[in-house]
């Protein structure tokens, strides 16, 4: 197959373009790219900071926030509060376009001057160090929080409460440790569940109570390693 081969101007390592990734750029009529495919995923994925959190000062007002914009950010940044509330003018930042001046170059500069919110929330209550949440309260590093009360350190948890270091959760109550899981409560250390409570250790169960390190159940209680047990 043909290719041409390339160094990457940001990590300095070898890649290549096959015929088919040439042809594409020929008819796109755009140039052949500079950087290698991990480095242009990670300035397409470095757009929206998910998870990343600083302490810095509002620009409208000085106070001390935490922000998903460090210190050093070239972006207006209020604090949440300030942001959702009417001590600015929308106008402040309006700018006439100039013809004699690059699209892209203005653009820039214009998306410097328009206020963002530090963070990402919408009627979250004390919870200061969460991004990207809506109607949370009493919550602490959760990022993609919605509807939740009580919880820790999850990712994509939703409608849940009291639930500490668990990534994509649903409708869940007291669990820990838990990924991918649906409607369970007191659910600790597995995967892939829905319906099950009062567990440890299970994966692809459904509607299981009671059980210890069971894979792929369905409607068992008092079950241990796939095995049934006495109360």
């Amino acid at each position: 197959m043909e290719t041409e081969s390339k160094t990457c101007e940001k990590c300095q390592k070898l890649f290549y373009l096959d015929i088919d990734d040439l042809s594409f750029y020929k008819r796109m009529d755009v140039p052949i790219p500079n950087y290698c495919s991990a480095c242009r995923n990670n300035r397409r994925l470095i757009y929206r900071n998910f998870k990343t959190l600083y302490k810095r000062n509002s620009d409208l007002s000085g106070k001390s926030m935490i922000s998903m914009y460090s210190p050093d950010s070239l972006y207006t940044v209020y604090e949440v509060s300030e942001w959702w509330g009417d001590g600015w003018d929308p106008m402040s930042y309006g700018v006439d376009f100039d013809f004699k001046k690059p699209f892209f170059e203005q653009l820039d500069s214009l998306f410097k001057k328009v206020p963002r919110a530090s963070l990402g929330q919408t009627n979250c209550t004390n919870s200061e160090y969460v991004n990207m949440a809506h109607n949370s309260k009493n919550c602490y590093l959760c990022f993609g929080c919605v509807e939740n009360e009580d919880c820790d350190y999850g990712h994509i948890v939703w409608s849940s409460k009291d639930t500490i270091d668990n990534l994509y959760i649903f409708k869940s109550e007291s669990c820990y440790e838990c990924v991918d899981c649906l409607y369970c409560n007191k659910l600790f250390y597995s995967e892939e569940c829905e319906s099950c409570a009062d567990s440890i250790g299970l994966f692809d169960c459904r509607g299981c109570t009671d059980c210890i390190g069971c894979v792929g159940l369905n409607g068992k209680s008092y079950y241990v390693f796939n095995q049934p047990v006495s109360k």
